[in-house]
């Protein structure tokens, strides 16, 4: 009894491994071989699209080298261009019988592009037929142009549909994918020569030299087939081990140097107005070489991958194959040893014991046997049922929480636990010569979407943005949302820093393509921070660190693009940070100052009011110029506070000074985002007593530029209250004119670069004297900025300006030499007289 217990206890353990491996190894290769299927329908779009491309191509040369010949059309060109366009309709239908019988959504969507390019067709053989139609001497050479550009609008719809089956498949092996890339750089790179060449040929036939707008097309193609070549020879050389491509690409690369020479022979002759001593027909055969030598590439590269695809099939059906009959093999031996020695008391206590042992490895997926009997045996299958059912909720209860605790609960993506673990992991490796970096990027305008659509959809755009940032990158990679709108990426096990560059692109063209969330459009953007260990850093923390600090610098430069960290940054944003909080502190302890420039009306000689001017005397920096504290204010939203603080300040100063004298406050365009401006104001003046009429409001024209509307309403409830409104620097912006249309401005300020430079350019001194005559027109005062020599002065009370203000006055001064000027106990009247 007991040596039939062990052997059935062993035969048991060895059938359960058996069957689990077999089953194991089946899924896995169905797995693959349904992947590698996907895969072989993929190349085989391809190949029909890349059909098509080269049968509706092959009409072009015949009626190209017709034109250029100035032949008539004889019957050996008809036939051959009938035989061309039979090729191509056939190609076509074939490829729309296939796309349509797959009925994935990719398939649809290139059938229909497919049936686009049938319709386009019908015009573009329409156009070839009235050029051959007419005789060689009436012939437009511009008419072969448009034709020859026509082709273009093809090839980039076969592009789209190529991105269309890229997308509907997702499973492939890396060299496939390097194959498959390689064709569809061959075939970019093809298609960019006949953009490039077809402007050429027009130009050299019409006799015309190409327009700058052309030329620089020419030269965007040029860069961007210099681009396909690029990733060509990387391609080539990676895969050069396993398929010899380096070798069929420079072989290639000959026959393209020998097409870019004489390209270029022919782009110098038509970039000027002739001679045109470029041989078209020399082109022509050129250009036909190379994209003979780019097919072939192509051609070689999807036949590789289609092999490599065919033999991953072929050996996943083996698997099955042997998996399967291993499964049944010993599923027969497991039911003929249990008919053997099956009894009451052996088998159920052996297939108890069993379930313990799994149970206890905490595999509670097993199935226990009913057991209808009221003995030991049926009461410990009842118990050990309860067990189980106790341990599933146990584990998928900790499951619940261990995920929770490492994941986004919005998005799903890794949160900062997980990416931190992450992180640690790929910074270990990195002492064994491996490469990882760390993208940081936020999402512009994340704000906005909340503000105007609201915060449910705020959380669906994030959740599409998690989805399209994990198709960009590798199952090898971690996508990490932080909180709110940052997300980090890991890339491990790099070759070259370029490889993140190549991820920061397509990460930007990504999340730039629109979102549509419940029916609703929304458009954002994203910059990329780039760290690289162990160049950047040693550890995950200073790697992650270094990674946002690119990022601001990244947005700060220019939204929308990408920085690699470099050393200097941190040190600028470490400067950045301390000049900040510095002005906190100077805001929190009035370490700030008001001073006070006069300003003067021409025509009685008197001062008529000061500019309040916001100053700041660091304790150890010294005097921290406006230039360089007011942006920083206006980034981090501190001038709203700092407007407010010096709009209450010359308020109450003002008080001190006679009725006569008004007061000047320039206002931010942020201080005009929130809804508190015109009730800030408002505040000013019934704290300090002063009357609206002495207040004096200035802005700049880039206080209009945004929600210009919006903008206009405050300018006149403010206007309203009694104020007077000026536009500063009047005449250095687009639309100042166009702005006194909108509004009814008090006052417009001349800018002082105008006045500093009336004496030597006499564009300057017209300047002044049109806007002078345009506020007498209007009734508007204008104040001319930046006087400084008595010339000036009396240029400015020639030709009639109200008011001036400048050096040759008083700089900037105190508060209480201002109450002293304002009171006469010091007079300028010898400066103005």
């Amino acid at each position: 009894m007991q040596i039939r217990t062990v052997f059935l206890a062993c035969m048991a353990t060895l059938t359960v491994i058996a069957i689990s491996a077999g089953i194991l190894v089946s899924v896995q290769a169905i797995a693959v071989y349904r992947s590698a299927g996907s895969m072989l329908a993929e190349l085989e779009i391809d190949r029909l699209l890349f059909e098509i491309g080269d049968k509706v191509a092959a009409e072009r040369p015949i009626v190209r080298a017709t034109v250029m010949a100035g032949r008539e059309v004889d019957a050996a060109t008809s036939a051959a261009l009938a035989a061309a366009r039979k090729d191509a309709d056939g190609a076509i239908a074939h490829a729309e019988h296939v796309l349509d019988g797959l009925g994935y959504p990719g398939a649809t969507g290139q059938a229909d592009i497919v049936r686009t390019i049938r319709e386009d067709l019908r015009d573009w053989r329409a156009l070839a037929d009235t050029m051959l139609g007419q005789a060689p001497g009436a012939r437009d050479a511009a008419a072969l142009g448009r034709y020859l550009n026509a082709f273009a609008r093809m090839f980039r719809s076969l592009d789209f549909a190529l991105d269309l089956g890229e997308m509907a498949i997702g499973v492939r092996d890396g060299m496939t994918v390097e194959l498959l890339q390689l064709s569809r750089a061959a075939w970019s790179a093809r298609r960019l020569l006949g953009v490039q060449a077809g402007a050429t040929f027009t130009a050299l036939l019409s006799g015309k030299a190409l327009p700058p707008q052309l030329l620089e097309q020419q030269a965007a193609t040029d860069g961007a087939i210099k681009e396909q070549w690029m990733l060509i020879g990387a391609l080539a050389r990676h895969l050069n081990a396993d398929t010899g491509m380096t070798a069929k690409m420079e072989a290639m690369f000959g026959i393209f140097i020998d097409y870019d020479r004489v390209f270029r022979a022919a782009l110098d002759t038509v970039r000027y107005d002739g001679p045109y001593t470029a041989d078209v027909r020399e082109l022509d055969r050129k250009v036909s070489a190379a994209a003979a030598a780019l097919r072939t590439l192509r051609d070689t590269a999807l036949d590789a991958a289609t092999d490599r695809t065919a033999v991953a099939r072929h050996a996943a059906a083996v698997r099955v194959a042997v998996s399967a009959a291993a499964g049944l093999a010993v599923t027969a031996i497991c039911l003929a040893v249990l008919l053997v020695l099956r009894n009451r008391i052996v088998n159920p206590v052996l297939t108890l014991t069993q379930v313990i042992g799994r149970l206890s490895r905490r595999e509670f997926d097993v199935e226990i046997p009913p057991m209808a009997r009221g003995d030991e045996i049926g009461r410990m299958g009842a118990a050990i049922e309860a067990l189980r059912r106790a341990g599933i909720a146990a584990e998928r209860s900790e499951a619940r929480i261990v995920h929770m605790a490492r994941h986004d609960g919005l998005t799903g993506l890794a949160n900062r636990t997980l990416l931190h673990e992450r992180m640690e992991q790929a910074m270990m490796r990195t002492g064994r010569g491996q490469q990882c970096a760390v993208l940081c990027l936020d999402l512009d305008r994340f704000k906005a979407v909340n503000d105007t659509f609201g915060h449910p959809i705020g959380d669906r755009l994030l959740q599409a943005v998690s989805e399209r940032l994990s198709d960009c990158v590798r199952e090898i990679d971690t996508v990490s949302r932080l909180g709110g709108d940052e997300f980090v990426v890991l890339m491990v096990n790099m070759a070259h820093a370029d490889e993140a560059a190549v991820l920061a692109k397509r990460i930007i063209v990504t999340l730039s393509t629109p979102f549509v969330l419940d029916g609703q459009t929304v458009s954002v953007g994203s910059s990329v921070g780039i760290a690289i260990a162990p160049q950047d850093a040693t550890s995950a923390v200073t790697l992650l660190k270094r990674a946002d600090t690119a990022l601001y610098r990244a947005k700060d430069e220019q939204r929308g693009t990408y920085r690699f960290f470099e050393p200097e940054m941190d040190a600028k944003l470490q400067a950045r940070m301390a000049l900040e909080r510095d002005l906190r502190e100077a805001l929190r302890t009035n370490g700030l100052d008001v001073a006070y420039q006069p300003q003067y009306n021409l025509a009685a000689d008197v001062l008529c009011g000061f500019e309040a001017l916001v100053r700041w005397n660091h304790p150890t920096r010294g005097t921290v110029g406006p230039g360089e504290f007011i942006p920083l204010a206006e980034e981090t939203g501190l001038i709203t506070a700092i407007g407010t603080w010096v709009l209450r300040q010359a308020c109450k100063e003002a008080m001190n000074w006679p009725d006569s004298v008004k007061l000047a406050v320039n206002l931010s365009a942020i201080q005009f985002k929130g809804n508190d401006l015109v009730p800030t104001v408002r505040a000013a003046l019934a704290e300090s007593g002063l009357p609206p009429s002495r207040l004096d409001l200035e802005i700049t024209e880039t206080v209009l530029l945004k929600d210009n509307a919006a903008t206009m309403a405050v300018l006149h409830e403010l206007h309203a209250i009694g104020v007077s409104i000026s536009m500063d620097d009047f005449g250095t912006g687009y639309s100042s004119l166009s702005y006194l249309r909108s509004f009814p401005f008090d006052k417009i300020k001349i800018d002082q670069s105008f006045v500093r430079d009336m004496a030597q350019h006499e564009d300057s001194e017209a300047i002044v004297r049109a806007v002078v005559a345009l506020g007498n027109s209007l009734g508007i005062t204008t104040t001319a900025e930046g006087v400084e020599t008595a010339a000036q002065l009396a240029q400015l009370r020639a030709q009639g300006c109200t008011e001036v203000q400048g050096y040759l006055f008083s700089k900037p001064t105190t508060a209480d030499m201002a109450r002293r000027m304002a009171s006469g106990e010091i007079g300028v009247d010898a400066l103005i007289a």
